[in-house]
Parts: structure tokens; C-alpha cells; sequence
């Protein structure tokens, strides 16, 4: 058997992508690893393999967990060869996989019945305790068995056509194809691509006489087909263009966002048709950020002819059409009355007309790398009023005719250096000589670079029968432990508890299973001693001895469960950084109790696992601490810094409210604290602190009523949540806090004088829950 990279590619992204871990390492292992040979036997490659066409993936059978299986079939195939027969028969057809068959001394020597890794179970943990003895087969006894495994392989899933092309990657605009042209060929569904291209160009006199032009457009795309007949993608993207005569000469558009959807059909073998519709979203007018009065339409029909599934020849050609209507929006970015430049209309692609777009390409599909080429003509109609003005700079596009139409020429290839990694690049020729007011100048050339990654959520599944001969030999006499490990308070099984041989360097460890924290140890020679450790981080390790007896006898092993409370540690200083001696460091939760510092400022205490709020205090300095989530032996190091008492109280708890002295101030139009307000915040959370019955306090952000009501709602927002974090950093647990922006709805007195507005424009702490 080989291992193909492929097959490393797909099954490291089926597996580690699923949990958000994998994508660089199955990309980094794929690259680097050669076609070796296996080291287990002589198995057929992909090539020769007969795909059976199974859906749903069935790993192979692991050899442990149908040991007594086997043995019971090669019982029936000593005594009657034509009972062998049949069941081989059976196997062939049978959709459940079987195991190679081994050796009883085989099996013996290389694992345990029931558990040989960590987390592994078997059925035959269950028998053991029944004494159940397996009869073998005479020695040097020749047994031939079929066996029908199920296995993933390399390459698409079983449905997909064309297994030995270059797998479609999508184009720019994040749609299946490439350079502008939309595939309609449908594929698998719930499968995903994610791509990052770029595209750009430079020269002089591309827009005016003389200029010096470059520009460059990055896109970010997902798409993905959720049925076979549906499929959907979002893109975004950012472009900068610089002009030697543009003011300012750098126009940059941040936020293009673009949505498709589209539906396949095929009517016959060869032939598929699709609609799609896409909204183009630009980024606003010499803004950032979308602007949405600008959003353009394009109902587009598409169609895919592939020649080798029509002409029913080897003939790996395929041809593209895309016709559409493109209902352009774009002009309503620029204010009425403003005539736009050549160069702004280039660099934010911005057009006075609508397109009848047309789209022809064509791709020779070869295994690794499949040139294409593409041609895509838009035809301007239905111009805006007054486009075609005699004081315009420019003749409109009716006068000009076709020389001044978007019409391009793309040339490119598709590459699959890996599975799944699907590479494009192509030059865009322009092939329109002339400009035309209200149409964006077509660059002489560009150049288009893309990578995508697809994510097929189905593998491919392979039924393999092959013939396998093999001798049995009698295995000399074996005896095994049949061992719990139970926690010895409770009597409850402790499972992944790790089971070490010592003295046996040849055997792994084994860990216990979760239902009984049993395991079967390895079969030994009787009547030797067998030394065993047993261990687990959350008890304390034991070792036993067990002389061996042939056959299986039990052991029951008891831990005792080490402590399960949690440590703090820490230190307590001044402003300063000075040690604070002789502070009371208090826990209320699950469990009260205090702990004082040293002469150094340090502390230790161990409590039970829960919720905290630890406060500390001493003479002539505020109340300090932290909101605390303890887990069970957890170990927690901390810091406290306590800041002197204040001269005034500035904070105070009164009923449902925390009343403060004085305003919290903050910058003018803005969320940054000022003036005093630190030391006022310092104070609510040391109430907060002192009052760990308080469970939740609403932080409420208020304005006065000048400006606009929408920005003031915002503007109290970050106030209020300014105020939280603050709040936080001092140790206040961020559950117990809720920031809400009330802008100007609730003013504590009339907003008539500048100094009602002063009072209105306040930060208050109200008490939710206790």
C-alpha cells in the first residue's frame, strides 16, 4: 500500500478542521510527506481498489475488538473446508468490516484483548469475568477468508465526477470558476471554500496622457453549497489606487461587500444550467465602510458544457456562458451636482449606466494544472440623465459605440499542488482603446492571483475485498488479569486510570474504560510475578503484585483520591509597591474564611472550589480585592494592590443604589475618564467588594439633550461600559456588572440651564439583584 499525500490532506482536514485546530498542520504534513511504502502488508492502491459506491464512512474494523469473532469463524474453517467456503462467500458481501486475522500468540504478544491505548474498550472485557477459554486451531493449518473493509481514500468523495482533473477552485468574486466566468456545474453538498485573492496593475497613460497609474484590490471570499442544487458566498474586499494626477492622488474604498446565490439544474449528462443573483455592496465615497444607496443588482443565467460526458470520448474540454443584467447603483455614492474625474470613477468604479454582460470561457482539464480562457464584454444602457452633455469632458458611451466598452481577454491557469488547494493566476488583456464618459476606464492589463480551500464534509468511501492466507500456530498457555480500579471513599470506578507493567519495557500502558475502570491486562506465562502501577492525577498511585494463573482472574485495586481543594497565593503592597503587613485577606463563597499577611505582604489559603469574592483590607488604606472562580485543585497567584484611604467618601450604598459624591467625569464628546473619577470608581468597587451579596448592578451612562438623540445613545453606551471595564480591572467579576446607555431619556432634572444639563450628564449604580 502507498500513503498519498492526498489521502493525508483529506483526512487531516476532515478530522482537525472539524475542531478549529487543523487547518495549517494538514497543509504543512501533505507538503512534506513523500509516497513511502507501508509498513504492514501488501495492500492494493487507490487505483486498484473497486469503489463500491457506500455512503457513510466506516473506519476499518480495529483487530482487538473482534478477536473472539474470528476465532469462532476459523473454528467452523478447521472442520469443513466448505463451511470456509461459504462464509468466505458471506464476508464478501457482508457491509460490516472484519479485521485481518492473527495468530493467538500473535495477538498475545502485540496487544491485550480489550484495551491496548488509552480510552480503548473492547467486548471481550465483559466475557472475561464469565472465564470463558478460546479453543485453537492445530498447528500449521493453512485458512483462506475474504474480507470486505470499508476505508476512506484520496480524492472527492464518491459521487464527484472527474476524479483525475484539477478540483474547481472559485474565481475572485468567490463563485465556482475562474476569471469572471461562474461554473453552473453543481457540487457536493456541504461543501465549503474559503479564498483570498488579489488582482492589480500599473503603467502610465491608462487613465490620462502622461499619468502614472497602479492599483490593487485584495478579496476575502467563503462560499458554500449546502444542497446539490444550491449553493451561496460573501466576499469582501478592500482596493487602492494611485494616480500621479488624482486629488488626493491615493483613493483607497474599504468594505466592498458582495452576496450570491445561485441554483443548478441538469437536464442531461454533460449539460448544466444555473441562475445566479448577486448584490455588490461598495464601500462609501471617499468614506470607509459600505454604503448601501450604491448596492447593484445582477441577475446572471449560466451554463456549463462539459464535451467528454457529451461526446462520450476522452476529450477533457469544457466550455462556459454567463449572460446577465447588472441593474449598477454605483452612481448613487456621489452627490447630486458633483461631476466625478476619470481617475475617481476608475478608482471607486463608479458608473452612469447599467451592463448587458456577456461571458465566454473555456478550460482544458488535466490532472495537475488546466489552462483557461476566459472573455467578458459589458455593454452599457440605460445611461443617467445628462450623461451625454455637450460640456462633458468626454464623449458618452452612445457616441464613442463600442470601442469605449468594458471587453477583456483573460488568460490563466488552475493548479492543484495539493488536495483540496486549489491555486489560480491569470492576465486580463483590455481590449477597449477608447474612453467613454460614465464608463470607468478598462486598464490596459492585470493581474489576477487566487488560492482556495475546499472543505468536503463527505469523504469518500471505498469497499475493498481482498484474500487472506494465513498459518496458525497453537499459542502456548496464557494467563490474564481482569482488574477495577475503584476509588476507595466512594467505591465508584475510576476510569482513564493508567496501568503500568513494570519491569515489562515491551508493554504499553493501558488505560481503564469508563464504564467499570476495568482493563484485561496482556497474556503472561503463569506462575510469574507481575509488578503493577496504577495511577491517576486525581489519586494517589498504588503498586501491586499479582502472580499469574493460567486463564483470567480477577483484581480489584481501591485509590485513595487526593485533595480536591483549591490555593490562593499572593502578595499585597501599596501604591508604593511596599509590602502591606498584617492585611486580613477574607473569602466569602461556598466556604468563610480569612488568612492575614506577613512581613513580606504574603499570603496562602486553601478553600473549597466555588465562587469568591476575596477582599482585603487593612488600617488606612480602601478595601481591595478580586471576584474569584475556583475549580477543584486549582492554583491561583495574585497581586492586590491597596491604595490609601480617602479623605472623603466619595461612594456610598444606599438602598438599591450605590450614591456617589461627585460626577464621573469624562472627556468632552468622547468615553475616557477624567479629573477625579478614578478615585470615585475605586471607592464603588470597594463597596461592591465589601457587599459580595450584591449580585448584579446596572451601570447606567446618561447625557444632556444637545446633539443628536442617536449619538447621545452611543455616546452614554461607552460611558457605561468605559465605566465596567474600569470596574473590572479593580476585580469586580464582569457578570455582576450591566452597562446601559441612556443618552438624554431620563434626565434628573429639566434639560433648561447649562447647569440642569451638568447634573443631567451623569454616571449612576443601580442594585438588580441581591
Amino acid at each position: 500500500m502507498t500513503v498519498d499525500r492526498g489521502t493525508v490532506a483529506r483526512r487531516l482536514s476532515t478530522r482537525l478542521l472539524a475542531t478549529g485546530t487543523g487547518w495549517m498542520l494538514a497543509l504543512a504534513m501533505s507538503v512534506g510527506l513523500p509516497a513511502t511504502s507501508a509498513a504492514q502488508g501488501d495492500l492494493p492502491t487507490a487505483g486498484d481498489l473497486e469503489s463500491g459506491g457506500s455512503e457513510g464512512a466506516s473506519e476499518e474494523t480495529d483487530d482487538t475488538s473482534e478477536t473472539d469473532e474470528k476465532d469462532s469463524d476459523d473454528e467452523s474453517s478447521a472442520s469443513d473446508e466448505s463451511s470456509t467456503s461459504d462464509r468466505s462467500s458471506e464476508a464478501s458481501t457482508s457491509s460490516a468490516p472484519q479485521s485481518s486475522q492473527q495468530t493467538s500468540d500473535e495477538r498475545d504478544a502485540e496487544q491485550p484483548d480489550s484495551t491496548s491505548k488509552e480510552g480503548d474498550t473492547s467486548s471481550d472485557s465483559e466475557e472475561t469475568s464469565e472465564g470463558d477459554d478460546k479453543q485453537e486451531d492445530p498447528p500449521g493449518e493453512v485458512v483462506e477468508t475474504n474480507e470486505t473493509v470499508e476505508r476512506e481514500t484520496e480524492g472527492p468523495h464518491s459521487g464527484a465526477d472527474h476524479v483525475d482533473r484539477v478540483q474547481e477552485g472559485v474565481n475572485l468574486n468567490g463563485v465556482p470558476g475562474f476569471r469572471n466566468i461562474a461554473s453552473a456545474q453543481p457540487r457536493n453538498p456541504m461543501t465549503f471554500r474559503l479564498s483570498l485573492g488579489s488582482h492589480f496593475t500599473a503603467g502610465s497613460n491608462v487613465i490620462r496622457q502622461r499619468d502614472q497609474n497602479r492599483f490593487f484590490g485584495g478579496r476575502l471570499n467563503l462560499q458554500g453549497t449546502f444542497l446539490k442544487y444550491f449553493s451561496a458566498n460573501i466576499g469582501f474586499q478592500a482596493r487602492n489606487n494611485v494616480n500621479s494626477y488624482g486629488r488626493p492622488r491615493a483613493m483607497l474604498a474599504l468594505g466592498d461587500i458582495n452576496l450570491g446565490l445561485r441554483g443548478h439544474y441538469a437536464p442531461i449528462d454533460g449539460v448544466d444550467l444555473g441562475l445566479d443573483l448577486t448584490l455588490d455592496v461598495p464601500s462609501g465615497f471617499q468614506i470607509a465602510g459600505p454604503d448601501f444607496s450604491g448596492t447593484s443588482v445582477r441577475p446572471r443565467l449560466l451554463g456549463t458544457f462539459d464535451v467528454a460526458a457529451l461526446s462520450g470520448r476522452d476529450i477533457p474540454l469544457t466550455f462556459h456562458a454567463n449572460v446577465g443584467y447588472r441593474v449598477d447603483n454605483s452612481s448613487n455614492l456621489v452627490s447630486q451636482g458633483i461631476q466625478l474625474t476619470r481617475i475617481e470613477r476608475f478608482a471607486h468604479n463608479i458608473s452612469a449606466y447599467d451592463y448587458l454582460e456577456f461571458g465566454l470561457g473555456a478550460q482544458y482539464n488535466l490532472p495537475y494544472v488546466s489552462p483557461f480562457l476566459a472573455w467578458n464584454l459589458s455593454v452599457p444602457v440605460a445611461g443617467d440623465d445628462g450623461i451625454c452633455d455637450a460640456e462633458r469632458p468626454l464623449p458618452c458611451a452612445e457616441q464613442v459605440g463600442f470601442q469605449s466598452y468594458p471587453d477583456t481577454l483573460s488568460l490563466g491557469l488552475q493548479a492543484e499542488p495539493i488536495e483540496q488547494l486549489t491555486l489560480q493566476a491569470a492576465l486580463d488583456l483590455g481590449l477597449a482603446p477608447d474612453q467613454a464618459e460614465g464608463v470607468p476606464t478598462t486598464a490596459p492589463y492585470a493581474i489576477m492571483l487566487n488560492a482556495s480551500w475546499t472543505i468536503d464534509m463527505e469523504p469518500r468511501i471505498e469497499r475493498v475485498t481482498r484474500r487472506i492466507e494465513t498459518i496458525r500456530e497453537v499459542a502456548p498457555p496464557r494467563g490474564r488479569i481482569v482488574g477495577n480500579v475503584l476509588d476507595a471513599e466512594t467505591g465508584d470506578p475510576v476510569a482513564g486510570a493508567k496501568v503500568q507493567y513494570l519491569g515489562e519495557q515491551s508493554r504499553t500502558a493501558q488505560m481503564t474504560d469508563d464504564t467499570r475502570g476495568g482493563f484485561d491486562s496482556y497474556g503472561f506465562e503463569p506462575k510469574r510475578e507481575i509488578e503493577m502501577k496504577i495511577s491517576h492525577p486525581d489519586y494517589h498511585a498504588k503498586t501491586v503484585t499479582q502472580t499469574i494463573q493460567e486463564g483470567k482472574q480477577k483484581l480489584e485495586v481501591q485509590l485513595k483520591p487526593k485533595p480536591r481543594e483549591a490555593t490562593v497565593e499572593g502578595t499585597v503592597v501599596d501604591g508604593d509597591g511596599n509590602p502591606v503587613s498584617g492585611a486580613t485577606v477574607s473569602f466569602e463563597g461556598p466556604q468563610q474564611t480569612s488568612a492575614q499577611t506577613d512581613g513580606s505582604g504574603a499570603f496562602s489559603q486553601t478553600v473549597k472550589p466555588g465562587d469568591y469574592t476575596m477582599t482585603v483590607s487593612a488600617p488606612d488604606y480602601l478595601t481591595g480585592g478580586r471576584d474569584l472562580e475556583l475549580e477543584e485543585r486549582d492554583d491561583q497567584q495574585m497581586r492586590v494592590e491597596l491604595q490609601p484611604s480617602p479623605d472623603d467618601e466619595l461612594a456610598s450604598l444606599s438602598g438599591d443604589a450605590i450614591e456617589v459624591e461627585e460626577r464621573v467625569q469624562f472627556e468632552t464628546g468622547s468615553a475616557e475618564l477624567t479629573g477625579d473619577s478614578n478615585a470615585i470608581l475605586d471607592q464603588v468597587a470597594a463597596i461592591l467588594l465589601n457587599n459580595p451579596n450584591i449580585v448584579r448592578v446596572e451601570v447606567q451612562g446618561h447625557t444632556d439633550d444637545r446633539g443628536e438623540t442617536s449619538e447621545n445613545m452611543k455616546l452614554s453606551q461607552r460611558r457605561a461600559e468605559t465605566v465596567k471595564e474600569y470596574l473590572v480591572e479593580q476585580g469586580i467579576a464582569a457578570d455582576r456588572l450591566v452597562a446601559e446607555g441612556y443618552g438624554p431619556e431620563d434626565p434628573r432634572v429639566p434639560n433648561i440651564s447649562p447647569r440642569n444639563r451638568r447634573l443631567n450628564r451623569r454616571v449612576e449604580f443601580k442594585v438588580l439583584e441581591r
